[in-house]
């Protein structure tokens, strides 16, 4: 069993995992009946999968799992994007498995955008980039919490923001101006 927590407007589109050398896509079912077809199979012996989601936390389940094997899990997700002055952010979610301390993950990344790129990485993971080109970056990362993937677009040398805030008796306008990051 094994939990992400995904951040508001995340969701959970594919996932599956590998039982020997054969990888096992999931199929969405209504909640009902997907527990009980994950039981019937567990109980039979046969591999399985069940996701779940409760409070934000999407929850699964893979059987079988040998005591002290590993298994290996992949999972597609849409997550909402941050921009700040040209920069896109997204945080990974990685969490720990339930029950067992410090697993690491493999982060396989592949970024398109409409833009030309000026840049991507993964904070919080060392990076291998496996491939890149003039709007698309192939990225690799191993890691056992939480990431950070950014990148840039090509775009004009300067980015303003602006902001009210209190001051004084009236109002200020507070002023952001950012060359080459």
């Amino acid at each position: 069993d094994y939990q992400l927590h995904l951040p508001t407007g995340g969701a959970v589109t594919a996932f599956g995992f590998w039982n020997d050398d054969r990888f096992l896509e999931a199929s969405l079912q209504a909640s009902g009946d997907a527990e009980a077809r994950h039981t019937r199979a567990a109980e039979s012996g046969r591999p399985t999968a069940l996701l779940s989601e409760r409070d934000g936390v999407q929850r699964f389940s893979v059987y079988p799992v040998a005591a002290g094997a590993l298994k290996q899990v992949e999972v597609s997700m849409r997550v909402p994007i941050d921009v700040d002055l040209g920069r896109h952010r997204v945080r990974l979610p990685i969490d720990a498995f339930l029950g067992q301390s410090g697993p690491t993950s493999a982060v396989l990344v592949d970024l398109r955008t409409r833009e030309p790129l000026d840049g991507a990485g993964i904070d919080g993971a060392q990076t291998i980039t496996l491939n890149d080109g003039p709007r698309r970056a192939q990225l690799a990362a191993t890691a056992d919490g939480p990431i950070e993937l950014w990148w840039r677009e090509s775009g004009p040398d300067l980015g303003f923001a602006a902001d009210t805030v209190a001051f004084g008796d009236g109002d200020a306008l507070a002023l952001r101006v950012v060359l080459n990051e």
